[in-house]
């Protein structure tokens, strides 16, 4: 990959990851708000949050089959020395909120109560009797946990990616940039 191109792709992921940022503080600022009641803009947050995640998530491990996205993926993630275990390879929870048709689908057909819980903020003991299939979005904000249908994803561990990710851009960039120079002079 010319290195131009290679910071065409990394600038794009640190652009997202920027936006991912601002996504976090607004969710962040909701729930610190005094008598703060809007989960639905805190959830659109969140929503937000992951969806930048994912954007930087397909630069580097692409769900595309096209060999071209795969072998841009390798690269990407060797010049970074990304692991596929990174957290932010992991998009299940993306997935979820993206195909939210889908998962209700899934409730509609399978569910035996007419039972649903959704944007709840709070520990998911507070819903006495739900079952975990029918708690759609709770985000559980002393375990920085996000729960939909019964799976816990911890958005700290999350950040934590982001952050990680960030700096690595940051460092390969200005390799890039002092490598360009060097050939320039």
């Amino acid at each position: 990959m010319l290195n131009f191109h290679e910071n065409v792709y990394l600038s794009e992921a640190l652009k997202q990851s920027r936006y991912a940022e601002i996504s976090a503080n607004s969710a962040n600022a909701i729930l610190l708000a005094p008598g703060s009641k809007d989960t639905g803009a805190f959830f659109a947050s969140m929503h937000h949050y992951m969806s930048h995640i994912a954007n930087i998530s397909k630069i580097f491990w692409p769900t595309s089959n096209r060999p071209r996205a795969k072998r841009r993926g390798n690269y990407l993630r060797n010049s970074l020395t990304l692991s596929n275990t990174h957290p932010l390879s992991k998009m299940a929870l993306r997935n979820h909120l993206e195909h939210f048709d889908d998962r209700l689908d899934e409730w509609a057909e399978n569910n035996k109560r007419s039972w649903i819980a959704d944007e709840i903020v709070g520990a998911p003991s507070m819903l006495g009797s739900f079952d975990s299939s029918e708690i759609f979005r709770l985000f559980d904000p002393n375990t920085s946990s996000f729960i939909f249908r019964g799976e816990v994803y911890n958005i700290q561990d999350i950040e934590d990616g982001r952050s990680d990710i960030t700096r690595r851009i940051i460092d390969r960039l200005k390799h890039l940039r002092v490598h360009q120079q060097d050939h320039t002079s």
